[in-house]
């Protein structure tokens, strides 16, 4: 079974790593990034097929990705 690749754009660990543990026994191969510029950079590059987006990151509103 191939893996589904996701991308997390969150700037808090501790929900990276709970979200990470919960999905990673499931296969999904997870990308992080902690804010919108690097995220935007990894969307344009891995094309993911998930992307759980956080919409108070340090550098912006995730809406405006």
């Amino acid at each position: 079974m191939n893996s589904i690749k996701l991308l997390i754009i969150e700037d808090d660990k501790p929900i990276i790593d709970l979200i990470a543990r919960f999905l990673a026994k499931d296969e999904f191969e997870i990308i992080h990034r902690n804010n919108l510029h690097d995220g935007l950079q990894e969307l344009k590059t891995s094309l993911p097929n998930l992307v759980l987006l956080d919409l108070n990151l340090p550098d912006g509103n995730g809406l405006d990705l």
